[in-house]
């Protein structure tokens, strides 16, 4: 068991090395999580939430299994998307060619970072426990993004918050 544990680190370690070198910049923190709106497509998607100094990402990774087949071509019918239609990626606006979705929020001081209380025991037994978040862009410039992590805990909400504070508090100075 803990060959299969070790192989899987270094599996994960190399994944965010690759990402981190492609971006060309760190990453400070990273979660799994849902996102549910604010961008193309609508969501919800399961995926990757990771930040770095200047970016929150999501990322959905394409998946493709017999009901989702079976839903997109019932949608590409209905719609005229889908191969050879007016949309992209199989007819899904904001979908990257290989089906999966990127989305990039470019993070300013303007942005705020909102959570949801908890929500009880319904919400829990209905899979509806998790704490919602909200990227707001106070300027009023874009909808919020509104996404779900896994585990609050996790180093995508703390570091998030941090990156954030230092976008309003310039260098030496208090904050705007």
């Amino acid at each position: 068991m803990s060959m299969l544990s070790g192989r899987g680190d270094q599996d994960t370690q190399q994944f965010w090395e690759n990402l981190e070198e492609s971006l060309g910049t760190p990453i400070r923190g990273y979660a799994l999580g849902r996102y549910l709106s604010g961008r193309d497509p609508e969501g919800p998607l399961w995926g990757l939430l990771y930040v770095t100094d200047e970016t929150l990402f999501f990322h959905h990774f394409a998946q493709t299994n017999w009901f989702s087949a079976i839903m997109d071509q019932g949608r590409s019918r209905s719609t005229g998307s889908g191969p050879g239609g007016r949309g992209r990626a199989g007819g899904h606006p904001g979908r990257n060619p290989d089906g999966s979705v990127t989305i990039e929020v470019g993070l300013h001081r303007l942005h705020v970072l909102e959570g949801s209380e908890p929500r009880g025991w319904r919400a829990w037994f209905s899979g509806a426990d998790r704490d919602t978040y909200r990227l707001v862009d106070q300027s009023g410039a874009r909808p919020p993004l509104e996404f779900t992590v896994e585990q609050s805990s996790s180093s995508l909400l703390r570091e998030l918050r941090v990156i954030l504070e230092e976008k309003r508090t310039p260098r030496g100075g208090t904050p705007l």
